[in-house]
């Protein structure tokens, strides 16, 4: 359940970047807090 989160947060950051090429700060947060949720599971 939590994986298909990942996911969807994954497709959306992507279409995010797409949109807007200069937002890579914001997808390395967002990627950082998502490891940060997988570990914290793990």
């Amino acid at each position: 359940m939590l994986a298909a989160g990942a996911l969807i947060w994954g497709e959306v950051l992507r279409a995010v970047q797409e949109a807007s090429p200069g937002v890579v700060d914001v997808r390395s947060t967002a990627h950082d807090i998502l490891d940060g949720i997988a570990l914290g599971l793990a």
